[in-house]
């Protein structure tokens, strides 16, 4: 969701795709185009820019190699001396020549390297599998699904018995469906840390008298020795829900970012464009791929077009990263999802697509604002605010979460794109996380109603419920999941409400609710209509 309004026009993508623009834009260094350029060098070339532009020791690092010729990368400021000069700048480098520490953190055995950069689709494995290792009683990774290049999609679920489905609301937090907003991945694995171990991953993050207290009155070690300092809250958060983290929906396009141009893997690789093989401008945009106003017909919100930033698709849901979220989804009926994107520091509320009609009263307003508030943009230009979206969009996954099964679900955009991590990315990280956890308090504190309909045996039955005091506009039906009978739905204020519960061949109820504040039950059984 990096980008504003497109318009189908080819020479501005490829002005895109070509690489940054020459003058930097204006505020906070938020890409890496604005911290390095890189430049391809023989021996020659490379004594020349060492003598010409006097560039001091440790700033012409050697990150590649290209036959006779060395890729250097280097601080911005020689990027304008380097075009004077006739020297060869690399537009579409891949985010490896700019992070060339990325294969020693991949070789490292240590979960601490691992959290403390960008991660790659090894790191991302690594780090799920030390979890859940080290957190056996806490964390298991399940494979969701796999890419149109056979990657897996990695998902971890968190709670106090993973390898149950316990009746209890699910959330969903996923990183990535753009691959060149490798922060996102970040954003979900900082708050996996932090519910397990009870602190951040960064370890300057805490004053002395926050560590002493910690360390002193909150340690605990598990049953294979795992060190850890769960809060209360943080404990109650594991024990009372069903948590998925995804951290990257496409992997493929994150691996486009990492080994072929950090200003590619946006869509998935889908082979859309000719000639056969990977280009540039191949793929289809995920979070333009879901059922929900796919290709709603404003111009603006997505492409026919195979080779535009905002390709749709050839149908909805038609990628197989889009299926296994959707897959996910309708088993787990998530009651609160946040999707991260970056970087326009706004929490966007559903819905999103322009030619929707939002539910009248629509809890996410107030949801959206709670969740901006508690955001630290760790930028002097903007503070994160809630909005409806950045610009004309369909197809995507929050307005579909919305829409299919009442969930609470927003997308999260980060304050920064591809900074240098240290601080800017780390500081983006430690700013969204306040996010991701105040989604707990809003479900948790409510006012939030949880029905649960079985059938006259006791066994979970699937059935319609209608809020009557709730209006909704786009054939929204919210029914209780299957698995387990259950439905959960945010409410805007506390209340009364009047709830119907029907279902073909069943008995209609109507039942009277009052709920103020916190988490509401309604708990009741449908008997079949005698024939």
């Amino acid at each position: 969701m990096m980008l504003r309004k497109w318009n189908v026009c080819l020479p501005l993508l490829l002005l895109f795709l070509s690489g940054p623009l020459q003058a930097d834009p204006p505020g906070p260094p938020l890409l890496w185009n604005q911290f390095y350029t890189v430049v391809k060098a023989d021996s020659d070339e490379e004594i020349r820019i060492i003598r010409d532009l006097h560039v001091l020791p440790g700033e012409m690092v050697h990150v590649g190699q290209d036959g006779e010729d060395n890729i250097f990368r280097m601080p911005v400021k020689y990027r304008q001396a380097l075009s004077n000069g006739d020297y060869r700048l690399l537009g579409n480098p891949p985010f490896r020549y700019l992070d060339p520490e990325i294969d020693a953190r991949a070789a490292s055995n240590d979960l601490n390297v691992w959290m403390r950069g960008y991660k790659d689709t090894r790191i991302i494995e690594n780090i799920a599998g030390q979890l859940e290792r080290n957190f056996p009683d806490y964390v298991r990774v399940h494979i969701i699904g796999r890419t149109i290049e056979d990657r897996p999609i990695y998902a971890l679920k968190i709670s106090d018995n993973p390898e149950l489905d316990e009746n209890e609301p699910a959330f969903l937090f996923n990183g990535a469906h753009h691959g060149n907003e490798p922060l996102t991945v970040d954003y979900t694995f900082d708050l996996a840390y932090f519910l397990l171990y009870g602190h951040s991953a960064y370890p300057d993050e805490e004053g002395p008298v926050s560590r002493f207290y910690r360390e002193s009155f909150l340690k605990q070690t598990n049953a294979v020795g795992t060190i850890h300092f769960r809060t209360e809250r943080l404990q109650s958060i594991l024990d009372n829900h069903e948590i998925w983290i995804v951290p990257a929906v496409n992997p493929d396009g994150l691996e486009v970012f990492w080994q072929k141009n950090a200003w590619a893997g946006r869509k998935n690789a889908r082979d859309t464009t000719s000639p056969y093989g990977w280009n540039p401008r191949d793929g289809v945009d995920l979070n333009r791929n879901y059922p929900f106003k796919w290709a709603s017909g404003d111009k603006d919100a997505s492409s026919r077009d195979p080779g535009h930033l905002f390709y749709r698709g050839r149908g909805s849901a038609s990628e197989p990263e889009t299926q296994a979220m959707i897959r996910l989804a309708e088993r787990e009926r998530f009651a609160f999802s946040l999707t991260y994107h970056c970087y326009a520091t706004k929490i966007l509320i559903p819905y999103t697509a322009e030619s929707s009609l939002s539910p009248i009263p629509n809890p996410a307003e107030r949801l959206g604002r709670d969740l901006a508030d508690e955001g630290i943009s760790n930028r002097p230009d903007r503070e994160f605010i809630s909005v409806k979206n950045l610009y004309p969009v369909d197809g995507t996954d929050q307005d579909w979460l919305f829409f299919q099964f009442g969930t609470m679900a927003f997308i999260v955009e980060g304050s920064y794109l591809t900074p240098g991590y240290e601080p800017y990315g780390r500081l983006s990280v430690q700013g969204v996380r306040p996010i991701s956890l105040k989604a707990f308090d809003l479900f948790d504190q409510g006012p939030t109603l949880s029905i649960q309909v079985n059938n006259a045996d006791g066994l979970p039955l699937e059935a319609h419920i209608n809020i009557r005091e709730y209006g909704f506009y786009e054939g929204e039906r919210y029914t209780t999941n299957p698995q387990n009978g259950r439905f959960d739905f945010v409410l805007l204020e506390g209340g009364q409400f009047e709830v119907e519960i029907s279902r073909d061949g069943y008995q209609t109820q109507i039942r009277k609710v009052e709920c103020r504040a916190g988490i509401c039950p309604l708990s009741l059984k449908l008997t079949p209509v005698r024939s």
